[in-house]
């Protein structure tokens, strides 16, 4: 069975902007008369509708989605802040010995090793955020 997709309202908007910016575009370019911006969009929204029913995808409130990203992106932060934590105690502990030239303390790579992950831990979160969210929606939900 496959997964359910979900994208969120104000993504489901983006969609529908860029698809009545393209599709009067083309209507211009074929030299047919030119339609109100009304009509270009409801036939726009139609089309992005109509293409999210196919394919079984959702749209659901900004705050519903945000809701959902977030606690996905919890689940996979505690899934893989271990294996984060274990790889910067090695990279602090390989600093420390190229620095001090003997055998580091559990102190001394316990303190670096906090450094270290809480330097990367802002791009961690965003990362984590970027991929909760393409999960969700399947890759439809494309904002940064």
């Amino acid at each position: 069975m496959q997964q359910k997709r979900i994208i969120s309202q104000s993504a489901f908007d983006h969609r529908v902007r860029e698809a009545a910016y393209y599709l009067s575009a083309r209507l211009q370019a074929r030299g047919e008369e030119q339609s109100d911006s009304v009509t270009v969009w409801l036939r726009a929204e139609r089309d992005e509708q109509t293409f999210l029913n196919r394919y079984d995808i959702w749209v659901v409130p900004d705050d519903e989605f945000k809701g959902l990203v977030r606690d996905l992106a919890h689940s996979i932060w505690a899934n893989e802040n271990p294996e984060r934590e274990l790889h910067d105690k090695l990279i602090a502990r390989t600093q420390l010995l190229e620095t001090l030239q003997r055998e580091p303390t559990l102190v001394e790579v316990d303190r670096l090793a906090y450094g270290i992950f809480s330097a990367r831990r802002p791009g961690d979160e965003q990362s984590d955020w970027e991929r909760a969210r393409y999960k969700i929606s399947g890759g439809l939900d494309r904002r940064a």
